[in-house]
């Protein structure tokens, strides 16, 4: 298994749903609460994982993308893991608020999550210097609203 670096990972999906948001990419935003669902997941917050997750899925119903066999197989890895860490009446608890919030609501919880770290502020962060270019097309891939998918082919 790999290490995941939590407050990179934090930085760049917060930066990317800050501009899905900006040029109101329902799909970006729905790939950013994933990321950050996946995240939650991956840093122990297996509470969070779980609510963030049911609101993505709820919110992306209409859209078959959501469930894009790739992202189908991550989901139920990181879903699984959050799963493994809860009773079942918590894990359905979690999943039932999670799919009570609207796409706005699961944005904001999104983007609050309680990683234990400080919070990245717009000011402070320079990620063009600190990511590769491989890593720079891929964001800039992903501002363009393109699903993982199409990111792939790219």
């Amino acid at each position: 298994m790999y290490e995941v670096d939590v407050v990179h990972a934090q930085a760049l999906f917060h930066e990317c749903l800050d501009a899905q948001r900006a040029q109101i990419s329902r799909e970006g935003v729905l790939e950013g609460l994933l990321g950050l669902a996946a995240l939650a997941s991956a840093a122990g917050l297996a509470v969070e994982s779980a609510r963030l997750y049911a609101a993505a899925v709820a919110n992306g119903r209409e859209n078959s993308a959501i469930l894009w066999p790739p992202e189908k197989i991550e989901y139920e890895h990181y879903i699984g893991l959050a799963r493994a860490k809860l009773s079942d009446a918590d894990f359905e608890a979690e999943q039932a608020k999670g799919r009570a919030l609207s796409m706005e609501q699961a944005t904001e919880y999104a983007l609050n999550l309680p990683f234990g770290l400080p919070m990245p502020s717009p000011k402070g962060i320079e990620p063009a210097q600190e990511l590769s270019g491989r890593e720079r097309e891929v964001v800039a891939l992903i501002a363009r609203g393109l699903s993982n998918g199409e990111i792939a082919s790219e």
